[in-house]
């Protein structure tokens, strides 16, 4: 695992055409994503974006007057985002440096199917929210139906990990992806974290989305 959490890094911090495909995501494909963020979080609130990319919602939200900052691995993807207003820092998503309860919410979009220990950045999202505080993930829900209805079943996590190809051909398209992501598991640990969950969309959805609030 180690060595593939390695190459990960490496590939997501040199590979220009993954940049390239991720400036090309405009507002309107986080639009509802946005919309749950304005809805459940205000104005001014100190938030962390946890895999930022090329930094469009983050620097969208500090536009509208939030306290952003957004964290991603990619030191390529970092520097293309503090064009804008928002602030930045590479940093892993399993091993944040930021204090215990330091944040009033944590947002993130596309990315905890990209990381190799998932339960881990749950972990550290968990830490740096206040009490109350607001967790709104959005992800592909692409574990198997039938795996999550177990999970929900036996009420324990399967975080299932995969190969991904990083090959120099990826350009964002999911085949880089290295955990099926499924809203049975998240859904599931976060309960077992102290969250209760607010929103979430049906666990046999293609599209997962989670709004929970921690207690």
């Amino acid at each position: 695992m180690g060595n593939l959490k390695k190459d990960m890094k490496e590939f997501y911090s040199s590979s220009k055409p993954y940049l390239n495909q991720l400036k090309r995501h405009n507002l309107s494909v986080y639009g509802k994503y946005l919309d749950k963020i304005r809805r459940h979080i205000s104005p001014g609130s100190k938030i962390l974006d946890i895999g930022s990319g090329a930094g469009q919602v983050a620097n969208f939200l500090a536009d509208k007057g939030y306290d952003v900052t957004g964290i991603d691995i990619s030191p390529l993807f970092i520097k293309e985002s503090k064009k804008g207003k928002a602030q930045f820092k590479v940093m892993d998503s399993t091993s944040l440096k930021f204090k215990d309860n330091e944040f009033d919410a944590v947002i993130s979009a596309e990315t905890i199917e990209h990381v190799l220990e998932p339960w881990k950045m749950l972990d550290e999202a968990a830490r740096v929210i206040k009490q109350k505080g607001i967790l709104i993930l959005r992800y592909p829900n692409n574990q198997n139906k039938l795996k999550q209805f177990k999970t929900r079943l036996s009420k324990k996590p399967l975080f299932e990990i995969t190969l991904p190809n990083l090959s120099k051909d990826v350009f964002g398209e999911d085949e880089d992806l290295c955990h099926k992501a499924s809203t049975a598991d998240i859904s599931l640990y976060l309960k077992k974290k102290g969250f209760k969950i607010l929103e979430s969309k049906p666990f046999f959805w293609r599209a997962g989305q989670i709004v929970a609030r921690k207690q």
